[in-house]
């Protein structure tokens, strides 16, 4: 199993031709990978994809990385039908780690994949200053499922945007039709959405947290209450090497 350990990801095409060569973190050759102790960090690449994606039957197992500023922050499953046999069944697993300030995909799972989110911190997606087309926390669509226990999901503040709504309700109709129109979830704001299921998609979340009454996390069994909360993001920012 290749193993990448201790690394600063600050651009794509860092570790070179290996990876794809678009995203910070660009996994698709179909190995399964163990990511430990790193950063992944766009806030400096000009020119950036993803964050981190894993694509073309690739797996992978993030421990005490830390992954943010980026518009799109991480990608699980391409949807290319060539590489659907690929894909399907692939599984990334986030186990104590950190996904902060970006527009959208805290992850975004789909085409068969399935992700763990294993006590981590979900924090400031719909950031304005990252947004494209949409904005949304943690998405299972098309196939993908997203199971998340002992995670916090949390917003520093409230972000509303019409463009984020109308490209919601858009993408709705596009996917189950025009009738989408009159669904009042489609209506919910990007930044309400932290972990939701689309078309054909599924989640599930066990002792979750969320610092905001409007954030939506569906299929939650149990609460994580504050103080657990709060121990668990003052762990994991001293595990990931937050300043």
């Amino acid at each position: 199993m290749p193993t990448i350990s201790n690394r600063h990801i600050k651009k794509p095409g860092q570790l070179g031709s290996a990876f794809t060569a678009d995203d910070g973190l660009g996994l698709w050759d179909g190995r399964d990978y163990k990511i430990v102790n790193c950063t992944i960090d766009m806030s400096d690449a000009e020119d950036c994809d993803e964050a981190v994606a894993i694509t073309y039957g690739a797996s992978a197992t993030f421990t005490n990385c830390i992954i943010r500023n980026a518009g799109k922050l991480v990608l699980c499953g391409s949807g290319d039908g060539n590489v659907a046999d690929k894909e399907r069944d692939s599984h990334v697993k986030f186990d104590h780690c950190i996904l902060e300030n970006c527009g959208r995909r805290v992850p975004e799972v789909q085409a068969g994949m399935d992700v763990t989110l294993e006590s981590c911190l979900i924090r400031n997606w719909a950031d304005p200053a990252y947004f494209t087309v949409r904005s949304f926390g943690a998405w299972a669509h098309h196939g993908g499922s997203i199971f998340a226990r002992n995670c916090v999901f949390w917003q520093d503040s409230f972000h509303f945007s019409f463009r984020d709504v109308f490209n919601h309700v858009g993408q709705a109709v596009n996917d189950s039709g025009f009738l989408q129109i009159f669904n009042l979830k489609n209506y919910r704001s990007g930044c309400c959405r932290a972990l939701t299921a689309g078309v054909d998609g599924c989640v599930e979340a066990v002792n979750c947290y969320a610092n905001k009454w409007w954030l939506s996390i569906e299929g939650l069994e149990g609460k994580m209450g504050k103080n657990e909360a709060t121990d668990l993001i003052i762990s994991l920012e001293a595990k990931c090497g937050c300043k």
